[in-house]
């Protein structure tokens, strides 16, 4: 449905700025390279730490680790350590900024936002969730519609220390991720749509990402996330609908 979304964010976790340049600059993304032909790449600093929890969570509530409180994926206080999300997030998110001005959003697999909040719209929370129950999803019966249309929808594959998988589980992942953003653009319009692909962070963990390295493991991952890239892009008006790639 073109132009169902007013502004469209994607997220690519892990990306490297030095790595995307040179993967640009050698014409293996083109989807990214045919956007940036309409903007602009920018290299930006990650936060203190610069870890994925406490970084999605500038990005989606433009705090800092010591306004949001989110240092980790796991509460440091001692002598307990729990679950991030047993300690809320103080500042608000963009969800909830964008509710309480009157407009929709759908956010799809963005770290660090378990539990689902109740917005206007729709969200499906990513890695950081202890799992996919019903909290989190909101509204509550939207786990059940996407289990429906898509049967394997999980949150991320079983990664064991010295044991990665290869590139094609990752590649697996990052498809659910677009199936569901399909699913969920057909489902309803938003003013604010999000989704994050974890592949990339994911086979960097496992694999090195050499400067000579043109056939890796992390190469192969982005360029399905390139694909897929324009894929949901073409769901939009773009480049009339702005379009933020951002990462951790």
């Amino acid at each position: 449905m073109s132009g169902a979304v007013r502004l469209l964010i994607i997220g690519i976790d892990g990306a490297d700025y030095e790595f995307i340049t040179r993967w640009l600059d050698r014409g293996h993304l083109p989807h990214m390279s045919e956007l940036l032909s309409h903007g602009q790449l920018l290299k930006c600093h990650s936060t203190l730490p610069a870890y994925s929890g406490p970084a999605w969570s500038t990005a989606l509530t433009g705090c800092n680790p010591g306004k949001h409180g989110v240092y980790d994926f796991l509460d440091l206080t001692l002598p307990e350590r729990r679950p991030w999300w047993e300690t809320p997030r103080v500042c608000p998110s963009l969800w909830r900024r964008l509710s309480d001005a009157g407009l929709s959003s759908g956010s799809l697999n963005v770290p660090m936002t378990y539990p689902a909040e109740a917005v206007n719209g729709v969200v499906v929370s990513g890695v950081g969730s202890p799992a996919l129950s019903e909290a989190a999803f909101y509204p509550r019966s939207l786990r059940e519609e996407l289990s429906e249309a898509i049967p394997d929808y999980d949150l991320q594959p079983a990664l064991e220390p010295g044991m990665y998988p290869p590139a094609e589980t990752f590649i697996e992942y990052d498809t659910m991720r677009e199936r569901a953003t399909q699913f969920l653009l057909d489902r309803q319009q938003f003013d604010v749509f999000m989704v994050v692909f974890n592949g990339l962070d994911w086979a960097g963990h496992g694999y090195p990402c050499h400067d000579n390295d043109d056939e890796g493991v992390c190469l192969e991952v982005m360029q399905s996330i390139d694909e897929h890239l324009g894929s949901i892009v073409e769901r939009s008006d773009w480049p009339k609908t702005p379009v933020l790639l951002v990462s951790d």
